[in-house]
């Protein structure tokens, strides 16, 4: 007696037993990606509104059955169990792949019908395989590119070699599409979504790969791999549980560390150097103002909660500017000595704005230069401390004393008499200082440094006198001023004399 084949889906007992074709699909979609076996039934049969046609068929009948096949592949990952006798021809647990499709009914619904069903698993129960990794596409690429707006700028300058460097940007791209495993329970369940599956193929293969950059850019690059410093690692992810995908892209900063001069490692720099002259004013004044953006330093780790920030972007920023600092007087002076100025800059800052962005990791900073004179006070112990300091000096030349006699009705005015003398001659010196000012709060702390400023102005103020006295018969100080503004650090002092030269002519003539 021949044995007896029967088809089961779940507690679904096809009768007549249907035709099936199976099909296997071994794919590979790249050399690092698994490979992967689908195996497709595809399943061709008869649906009879009732085993006697000759009984109870009719388009009730036939109804009723269709509806009772849809119900029963509703649900994936039942058991499809197809024997011949007791020996097993397929046991999976499938995902319906094509849920019941009817062909139109040659005898108008009321005795059979065709359909067609379409199951797709991977694994049969109880089969071993190779191939582990339920995915069915993979994709991974890498891309390493100059960034534009990094670009290396290298000087040597009064303190050795000024450079900032260029940078690339690396991008790790992953992608796969997943198959769901069903549970294998018969409940019509999965242990895992496609996306998951998906998601375990794509995370071991996330990181850093030096050798992306010393393999894949090798002959088209050619950046030396132990020069460049990792920074600003980003992630993004997508996934799609509709379709069963998921995707991971991650970028790189790489910054040039092995450049001789470097500052830091983990920022990057954009400065100007601006110069700028006016007929209004005798000196000349260079900017240079610049941004710098600290580079961080991420950790991902493996397991939630592993994330930090091993080193922020405003350490290294600050790490950055410490050194850049030393820079800037130098930088101004490599622009402006080949203009040639009749006056170098001064080495001490005319104004400088300094802004730390703490939270945008970013310091920004601003700093003035010029060509001013000396200041005469910048000796001894008041050297690097004044601020600024103005001298004015107003001198009161002859003019011609005479007498304006008023006269009662005449025309042209008064009446003007010669007396046949001139005024007196007057020097007015003020000096105004402005130096930093002491430290801690004391009056007599204050007062000892006002008395060392003052020692100062009235040194500068005795060579004036000198020269009044050398060359004058008679010298008289008519006004003599002091002020000290202590919490300010600033002082002048004004002074005038009234004088008669030794052999002078009191002429008024400016011709």
């Amino acid at each position: 007696m021949a044995a007896t084949t029967t088809m089961t889906y779940g507690a679904y007992s096809f009768s007549p037993v249907p035709f099936i074709e199976i099909s296997k699909e071994i794919t590979r979609s790249g050399d690092d990606s698994p490979i992967q076996e689908v195996t497709s039934v595809t399943i061709t049969g008869t649906i009879v509104a009732s085993n006697n046609l000759q009984g109870d068929a009719g388009i009730e009948n036939l109804k009723t059955r269709i509806d009772a096949l849809r119900d029963a592949f509703k649900d994936d990952c039942q058991l499809f169990l197809v024997q011949c006798g007791a020996v097993d021809i397929v046991r999976a647990y499938p995902k319906v792949l094509t849920p019941p499709q009817f062909s139109t009914s040659n005898n108008n619904w009321t005795l059979t019908t065709e359909f067609t069903i379409t199951l797709q698993f991977s694994v049969e129960v109880g089969e071993s395989t190779n191939y582990t990794e339920n995915v069915k596409s993979t994709s991974e690429s890498w891309s390493l590119e100059f960034a534009d707006e990094y670009s290396q700028y290298t000087e040597t300058i009064d303190t050795g070699q000024d450079t900032t460097p260029y940078a690339l940007v690396l991008t790790h791209e992953l992608s796969a599409e997943g198959i769901s495993v069903c549970s294998g329970t018969g409940s019509g369940g999965y242990s895992s979504d496609g996306w998951e599956e998906a998601r375990d193929w794509v995370i071991p293969r996330l990181g850093f790969d030096s050798t992306s950059i010393s393999d894949g850019a090798s002959g088209v690059i050619n950046v030396d791999v132990n020069d460049l410093g990792v920074y600003s690692h980003m992630r993004t992810n997508n996934q799609n549980e509709v379709n069963g995908s998921f995707a991971a892209t991650e970028t790189w900063l790489l910054v040039n560390t092995g450049v001789s001069g470097l500052a830091s490692a983990g920022a990057t720099e954009d400065f100007t150097v601006t110069v700028t002259t006016a007929k209004s004013s005798p000196n000349t004044t260079v900017r240079v103002e610049g941004s710098i953006q600290g580079l961080e330093v991420r950790d991902y780790g493996t397991n939630p909660g592993d994330f930090t920030v091993t080193t922020d972007k405003y350490a290294n920023a600050s790490s950055y500017w410490s050194t850049v600092q030393n820079r800037l007087y130098a930088r101004a002076k490599a622009v402006s000595d080949p203009l040639s100025l009749n006056r170098s800059l001064h080495t001490d800052a005319l104004s400088y704005t300094i802004a730390h962005a703490k939270a945008k990791g970013a310091i920004n900073y601003t700093y003035e230069y010029d060509n001013r004179v000396c200041f005469l006070l910048e000796t001894g112990s008041l050297s690097g401390s004044v601020l600024s300091e103005i001298i004015t000096v107003n001198d009161s030349n002859h003019t011609d004393v005479f007498a304006v006699i008023p006269v009662l009705g005449r025309p042209n005015g008064p009446v003007l008499q010669e007396i046949s003398t001139t005024t007196e001659l007057k020097r007015d010196v003020s000096i105004e200082v402005l130096v930093d000012p002491p430290t801690g709060c004391s009056i007599t702390l204050w007062n000892a440094y006002r008395d060392q400023v003052k020692s100062g102005v009235a040194d500068i103020l005795c060579e004036f006198q000198t020269e009044l006295t050398s060359a004058a018969d008679q010298v008289f100080k008519h006004q003599d001023n002091e002020s000290w503004v202590a919490q300010q650090g600033r002082y002048s002092r004004n002074i005038g004399w009234t004088y008669q030269e030794c052999a002078g002519t009191g002429n008024t003539s400016v011709c």
